[in-house]
């Protein structure tokens, strides 16, 4: 697995009047692996067990994530719940975010993406792993047709769970238990991150790859304008898709178009 590390620039001003300011995140020179927001509050964790909490991302406070130094890859919130998910299968909920509870997930290696749809709590991982369940407590094993490529990125949206990875695989599920597998056009290219919004799915990764779909069927290729630097998030909000990875940053207002 490769990881990320970015040098990003102290303030990044984009064309559609975006300004980034840096802030003090507490984590040292230790990589944030993900960002999730939910009831009112920012959370963030990385390498080493180091997590953050912040009401509003300006002031970061550093939380016992009872990690330790296992690597927190995902976190997400939903149901009142947020639940973090890293190396070695570890799992861990919280319904505040500073009191953090073990929890089994039967994980044999990484769990790299966790996320909440439909009242339902959906982790994939190394090895093709993928597990669902109702509270974030008892996790069952289901079959994703990966086989053993690991499942990079696991997102819901419109009645649709969507899952990426390595080799461009890309699956698809309604109930998160059926999973069909679907033509990614990544070819061997691994999917990093996949997201829904605004009535569309976007996927991206290495190289600089990226992917639209409007039913996460059929896959078109765009331009992202990262050449081959690998994008290792794309997100949509406010009406915004922001893209980024190792520094570099892009926006657009319809996933076709990116700007610098």
């Amino acid at each position: 697995e490769l990881n990320p590390v970015a040098a990003i620039p102290a303030t990044v001003s984009l064309s559609l009047q975006q300004t980034w300011t840096t802030r003090t995140s507490n984590f040292g020179n230790t990589i944030i692996r993900s960002v999730a927001y939910g009831n009112n509050l920012w959370v963030s964790g990385g390498f080493y067990g180091q997590l953050r909490t912040s009401t509003d991302t300006v002031t970061w406070t550093t939380q016992t994530s009872n990690f330790g130094t296992t690597r927190i890859y995902s976190v997400a919130y939903g149901n009142s719940l947020w639940v973090a998910g890293g190396y070695s299968g570890q799992i861990r909920t919280s319904t505040d975010a500073v009191t953090w509870t073990t929890q089994t997930s039967n994980f044999a290696y990484y769990i790299s993406s966790v996320a909440f749809g439909n009242n339902l709590w959906v982790a994939g991982g190394a090895g093709g792993q993928i597990r669902t369940s109702t509270d974030a407590v008892t996790w069952t094993t289901r079959t994703s047709n990966f086989g053993n490529t690991a499942i990079q990125s696991v997102a819901f949206g419109n009645n649709l769970w969507v899952a990426g990875g390595y080799s461009g695989q890309i699956r698809t599920s309604t109930d998160a238990v059926t999973w069909t597998t679907r033509t990614s056009n990544f070819g061997n290219t691994a999917i990093q991150s996949v997201a829904y919004g605004n009535n569309l799915w976007a996927a991206a990764g290495w190289y600089g790859e990226l992917r639209t779909s409007t039913d996460a069927i059929t896959w078109t290729t765009q331009t992202s304008n990262f050449g081959t630097t690998t994008i290792w998030s794309v997100a949509y909000g406010n009406n915004l898709w922001v893209a980024g990875g190792y520094g570099q940053l892009r926006t657009s207002t319809d996933a076709i178009t990116w700007t610098t």
